[in-house]
């Protein structure tokens, strides 16, 4: 699934120059696009060694080199799990990162919405934005409430770069948060920032209902080469 659910997220990749940056709306950005590959992995043997069902998990995103990554997100009666997997043209498990793991099921509900090969790092090197929501336990009258997280996977490392709630969605009392996030991409750095306003949900509805303006937060994390994940806080490296 190459098309991605945005629910009140921005997400720009920025041209770190010196100069005011340029924000690009997410639906804009190009997801890149590689050559198809000759075959791709068994989404029921890729299930069977994910412990998933196989409609659980989004189809195969081809990464290059005949290497794939799946989003799998799966309640059942007594857990809940969303997983991320690097596998090999013969499904064989490169890479499994485990995002989210409930042992005990509350009523609640996970889902995969998307996975995306992006362009972040200025050497070209390939990363994977993937996207998934998890709801809680239903509430009287209202229903759950539910929140929409993102995560950024290095290719070609192996690893989990960045993790982080974007939005947020519900009703009545519950809380709904949007937010805008962009990266600012330096020779060496990148810097993540994440700003987000959130209300209860009836005041998105009917902003007569409230009196106090949406809460905001600004939150940063930053990147540079060699470094495992993104840090909170900072400016990206120039390279000089």
């Amino acid at each position: 699934m190459r098309a991605a659910r945005v629910l009140g997220v921005i997400f720009g990749i920025l041209a770190w120059t010196g100069v005011e940056a340029k924000d690009l709306d997410f639906s804009e950005l190009e997801p890149l696009r590689l050559a198809a590959p000759s075959r791709t992995p068994d989404v029921e043997v890729l299930a069977t060694r994910m412990k998933m069902d196989s409609g659980a998990l989004l189809f195969p995103e081809h990464v290059g080199q005949d290497r794939f990554v799946t989003l799998g997100a799966q309640c059942t009666a007594e857990a809940c799990v969303v997983k991320l997997v690097l596998a090999d043209v013969d499904a064989k498990l490169l890479t499994q990162i485990v995002l989210v793991e409930q042992d005990v099921y509350t009523g609640a509900d996970v889902s995969a919405s998307s996975v995306a090969l992006v362009e972040l790092f200025a050497s070209g090197s390939p990363v994977v934005l993937a996207e998934y929501e998890r709801c809680g336990e239903p509430q009287p009258a209202v229903g759950p409430q539910c929140e929409r997280y993102r995560a950024l996977f290095d290719v070609e490392r192996g690893v989990l770069l960045w993790h982080e709630r974007v939005s947020a969605s519900g009703a009545g009392g519950l809380q709904d948060c949007s937010s805008t996030m962009k990266a600012s991409v330096g020779e060496k750095g990148v810097v993540l920032s994440l700003s987000m306003d959130c209300w209860d949900a009836i005041c998105r509805d009917d902003p007569s209902y409230c009196t106090d303006a949406p809460s905001k937060t600004e939150r940063t994390w930053r990147w540079d080469e060699g470094a495992r994940e993104f840090k909170p806080g900072g400016q990206p490296s120039t390279g000089k």
